[in-house]
């Protein structure tokens, strides 16, 4: 199945749906859509979006990038545009934790941190996906591969969609971002592909520690502020 949108000069937007669960169930198309930043978006592409009937753009960027790249649909809106909420994934005024990430060794380690450092966050971006209207949600960073990634992976992982496929979802960003990666690396000066990729491994890393800390993404999901009726409407919308 092509997930990849055709959203003109966005790199990483895609749908999540007919991944098969354990139980046999699959995800659902019209549900949720994963993206690099919207402000790359040409007019066409802002109005695909707007066709696609998404009921709510959740951006999970922080004020330094918003300044930068301001998204298309917070400022300047129009009738029919879906809602737009800024849920920051990062909590730039935990400084420890900022510091935590930034000299992180590896991506994985980068990763776990993050799950474990910004749980109250991650726990309003996935409340506010689980009670959206109807329509599909977008769930967006900069890239769509490292905050965006994680969100996504538990989405997948909480309804039972085998950690292979987990793994593979999130290893197509750096797919879908090979020419946006090259010119990041001329940008940034930048000789190592591999400090912009996505492997399987990071995300694996993420279920494995979901697992072992707070018994799955259930777990870590009612530790940072979910109950049990918010998580089952977010396996609803992911399933259906």
């Amino acid at each position: 199945m092509d997930r990849l949108l055709a959203w003109e000069d966005c790199h990483n937007a895609r749908h999540i749906g007919g991944y098969v669960t354990a139980l046999g169930a699959a995800t659902r198309a019209d549900a949720i859509i994963r993206s690099d930043s919207l402000h790359r978006l040409t007019a066409r592409g802002r109005r695909a979006v707007v066709d696609a009937g998404v009921s709510l753009i959740v951006d999970l960027r922080n004020d330094d990038e918003l300044e930068r790249y301001p998204n298309p649909f917070a400022e300047l809106r129009q009738p029919g545009d879906p809602r737009y909420a800024n849920l920051p994934f990062l909590d730039t005024a935990n400084e420890a934790a900022i510091e935590r990430l930034r000299t992180a060794n590896g991506i994985d380690v980068a990763y776990r941190g993050m799950v474990d450092d910004f749980a109250t966050n991650v726990g309003r971006i996935l409340s506010a996906i689980a009670d959206a209207g109807i329509g599909p949600v977008v769930v967006h960073c900069h890239a769509g591969k490292d905050r965006t990634g994680i969100v996504v992976a538990m989405m997948l992982d909480l309804v039972a969609v085998p950690g292979a496929t987990v793994e593979a979802d999130y290893a197509e960003s750096e797919v879908n971002l090979f020419r946006l990666i090259t010119q990041w690396m001329v940008e940034e000066r930048q000789a190592d592909r591999a400090r912009y990729g996505s492997p399987a491994s990071a995300i694996a890393a993420v279920l494995t520690h979901l697992r072992e800390r707070y018994g799955g993404t259930e777990g870590y999901l009612s530790a940072a502020g979910l109950d049990a009726p918010a998580i089952d409407r977010l396996r609803r919308r992911v399933i259906g």
